[in-house]
């Protein structure tokens, strides 16, 4: 199950997908198949119906689903679960990697202030797409900005799995109650620069789903004295600055929807918020 601006098709999966090549399991990704539409756009709510359909179409061929999902997608598990998923239909396990249990301030702060910004904000979702790929406008952001955990379900194995240079989904937005989690210190420099996409490559990640998934049950924690001291300390401060820079961006929204009431700042602005506003539907939103 892939997050946020994904598709089945981006690869994101493909390290992972190494961990069961042994022919022992059928690694099948969300969206492939076009009888369960999976649109990351659109409501949280669409895609966890979708999602179960899926799950109840294919389990009858398989001794076990064992669910991993990126980001956003562990959200769209979790609904799956409140709307009545569980291991009646054959889930196993359960492993959520950088999941929004808790929503995302990324998706709330802009959320909040698009009501008071105007036309600025098509300013800031254009930016927005540029750098992230998130449309802050859209149903699934809308949804993220007040997502809460929903409780385990019964005779599931779930793991939550985290790198401590996550800035996308912070230490705040994968609280997830009753759920034991594991966070890991980035591998490379691109695990440390992108600790939210990097967590689907980190060799460490790649093999506790393995293992997780291969045992139906949450391995001991093996993680070296370093990881266990120092990555609790890293994320909650990766997710502060992550945190200041999405309010300072949200300021600036402010200023430029403020300027814009000034008669000689308003043109130049309208203007940009016009091709702001065509390059948005270049981009399908």
């Amino acid at each position: 199950m892939g997050g946020y601006g994904s598709s089945a098709t981006d690869g994101a999966f493909d390290q992972l997908k190494t961990e069961f090549a042994d022919g022992h399991y059928d690694v099948v990704r969300f969206g492939t198949d076009p009888s369960f539409h999976y649109d990351t756009y659109d409501a949280i709510d669409r895609s966890a119906g979708a999602f179960i359909d899926e799950v109840r179409a294919l389990a009858p061929r398989y001794t076990a689903v064992n669910i991993v999902s990126h980001s956003m997608g562990g959200a769209v598990v979790d609904r799956a679960f409140d709307k009545g998923l569980g291991a009646g239909d054959g889930v196993a396990t359960d492993i959520a990697i950088a999941g929004p249990h808790s929503g995302a301030f990324l998706a709330a702060a802009p959320t909040g202030v698009f009501p008071v910004i105007g036309g600025v904000k098509d300013i800031v979702r254009d930016v927005a797409m540029m750098f992230a790929q998130p449309d802050p406008e859209s149903r699934a952001a809308r949804d993220l900005a007040t997502f809460r955990p929903v409780a385990p379900p019964r005779g599931v194995v779930r793991l939550d799995i985290s790198l401590a240079t996550d800035g996308f989904v912070s230490q705040d937005d994968a609280r997830d109650p009753g759920v034991p989690q594991r966070v890991f210190l980035p591998g490379s420099p691109g695990e440390a620069i992108d600790g939210h996409g990097g967590s689907l490559t980190s060799k460490a990640v790649v093999q506790l789903v393995g293992q997780t998934v291969r045992d139906h049950r949450i391995p001991p924690d093996n993680r070296d004295p370093l990881t266990k001291t120092v990555a609790p300390i890293v994320w909650p401060l990766v997710s502060n600055f992550w945190r200041r820079l999405v309010l300072g961006c949200v300021l600036v929204a402010i200023a430029f929807a403020v300027a814009r009431l000034l008669p000689w700042a308003r043109p130049p602005i309208d203007r940009a918020i016009a091709w702001c506003r065509v390059d948005l539907r270049r981009r399908g939103r």
